[in-house]
């Protein structure tokens, strides 16, 4: 469910704000420092998360194999977040796995708004990686990167894969839910889906198109 932001306003934020400038993430909306820029320019592949507004709890990934360690894993993390948990820090900017990343000039009061950056243009923060893969900040990867990407791209032959929800596929039902976890208020949501529907969304329905990989992924 996007943030229920007024739509001009995000999307200028995405495609003006936080891409302004000859390298993606200096000195914009979404802004990193250059050390951090360099070590992410560097990675051949990486697993990306984040975490904003000290939402939630930073999970280690379970079963990496050594040579999996190789690829780095970098969480993004908003102030305040690095406020609750600098402490843990270590010298290297790391939490175990995760190599910290802190994102600052943030424009918007909700900082929870701004995961959808780098989850929705993670190839724009790392364009020179040959894959990489996103985790939602509260889940915790059990399997080696490599094992799943062998699994859903390599054996299959695609580009992308996403997983399903394991219960929504409804924008339209999501939007209800959200609203009955209190997550953003009512008002706001029922903006959003009204842009949607003057747009032509309509509820899921079995009828509609969904290319599926068979084993719970859409790509």
């Amino acid at each position: 469910m996007p943030h229920p932001l007024n739509v001009t306003s995000w999307y200028f934020l995405l495609f003006s704000r936080f891409l302004r400038g000859e390298i993606h993430g200096l000195n914009t909306a979404f802004g990193l420092e250059e050390a951090d820029l360099y070590e992410m320019r560097q990675c051949q592949g990486t697993v990306a998360s984040a975490i904003f507004g000290n939402y939630d709890i930073m999970q280690q990934s379970e079963k990496i194999s050594t040579f999996s360690k190789d690829v780095v894993c970098f969480m993004f993390l908003d102030e305040e977040t690095e406020a609750a948990i600098k402490k843990i820090i270590d010298n290297t900017k790391r939490i175990g796995l995760w190599r910290v990343v802190v994102v600052h000039n943030l424009p918007y009061p909700d900082p929870t708004a701004f995961v959808k950056v780098p989850k929705l243009l993670l190839h724009r923060l790392f364009p020179d990686v040959r894959y990489s893969l996103w985790i939602d900040g509260k889940l915790k990867l059990v399997k080696d990167p490599y094992q799943l990407l062998e699994r859903f791209l390599w054996r299959k032959n695609v580009r992308f894969a996403i997983s399903r929800h394991y219960r929504l596929f409804d924008v339209l039902e999501e939007a209800e839910a959200n609203k009955a976890g209190g997550k953003y208020d009512n008002a706001s949501i029922d903006n959003q889906i009204e842009f949607y529907k003057r747009e032509g969304l309509t509820h899921y329905s079995s009828a509609k198109f969904l290319i599926t990989s068979g084993n719970g992924s859409s790509r």
